[in-house]
């Protein structure tokens, strides 16, 4: 056995064990288990498929014989497959005939998982369908029953309305944050990699972070679909929207990060935005997320950050 495969089976490994201790049942162990996949992100960013490959099927097959089939299914829906599925897309590069190379881009990676997020959504949509009141009715069950248990059955009109508002969105949100949290592991997987100069990809520059146009057409569709539509199909629009509108949260970022560029900052500026997006996925404060995702769908229709850079040369072309 190489070395490098068994560095592979041993991220796998770590990966299962970080995402198992959730049975100790403490918020240490939570936060834990919220780094599931960074060992996944290391291997496969620093050897490339084939020991995403291997690191992915050993936390699959150990996760199960820890936890049980129905939690190999959980984490191979929520942790390996989409690493291994960004790790793949995250490794392309395309060679130009003047020698010049691109990496795929970074905003195309998280469209890659807002749609993967939204797949898992309908899928899960689909798997209650024949439940009362389906995905939304069971959520509102499990709501419920956690509220009896911490003896908050009961609450004023508003707040009662306010609660079944949130529940409607629950999914979303929860996919959101599953969102976050991903992107947060594979950037500290690069940064861990670029230290000890084990990555196989440049780190992208963040100011000049893109997404494609057609993303705001989705979001604006799910939109109106969520006003407009009842029942069922207004429940998927609501959802979908959140879950399609998160990519540009980052696009916010970027904006500000060319902004603080733009202004002269010096690197200990640019540590206290970082910092501020770490303290955002911890608190998960959504006013302040959502908030930072409409300033990058602002920028991409009137091109803020245009007016911020000088043009970057280089090659153009659409990445499928």
């Amino acid at each position: 056995m190489s070395v490098a495969t068994l560095i592979a089976l041993c991220g796998g490994a770590v990966s299962a064990l970080l995402y198992a201790s959730t049975m100790i049942g403490t918020l240490g162990a939570l936060l834990l288990m919220l780094m599931a996949q960074l060992p996944l992100f290391l291997v496969g960013l620093s050897q490339g498929m084939r020991g995403a490959l291997i690191a992915n099927c050993a936390g699959i097959v150990l996760a199960g014989l820890l936890l049980g089939p129905a939690a190999m299914v959980n984490y191979a829906v929520a942790e390996a497959i989409p690493a291994y599925l960004l790790v793949r897309q995250g490794t392309l590069i395309r060679r130009h005939p003047d020698g010049t190379t691109e990496w795929y881009p970074a905003g195309r990676l998280l469209v890659w998982a807002s749609l993967y997020a939204g797949l898992v959504f309908l899928a899960l949509v689909l798997a209650f369908a024949g439940t009362d009141g389906g995905l939304r009715g069971e959520v509102a069950r499990i709501f419920g029953s956690m509220r009896s248990a911490l003896g908050l059955e009961t609450a004023p009109p508003g707040a009662e309305r306010m609660l079944d508002a949130f529940v409607a969105v629950l999914p979303g949100l929860g996919a959101c944050s599953w969102l976050l949290v991903t992107a947060a592991n594979g950037a500290l997987a690069q940064g861990l990699l670029i230290r000890f100069a084990r990555n196989l990809r440049p780190s992208p520059d963040l100011a000049s972070f893109d997404l494609p146009r057609w993303l705001g057409l989705a979001v604006a569709a799910t939109a109106l679909l969520g006003v407009a539509a009842p029942g069922t199909a207004g429940f998927v629009g609501e959802n979908l929207c959140l879950i399609l509108a998160m990519p540009y949260f980052f696009g916010g970022l970027a904006l500000a990060h060319a902004a603080a560029r733009r202004s002269g900052a010096r690197a200990g500026h640019f540590m206290l935005l970082y910092l501020f997006l770490a303290l955002i996925i911890v608190i998960m404060s959504w006013v302040v997320i959502f908030g930072v995702a409409a300033l990058g769908l602002i920028d991409q229709l009137v091109g803020l950050r245009q007016r911020l850079m000088r043009p970057k040369d280089g090659p153009d072309g659409n990445w499928e």
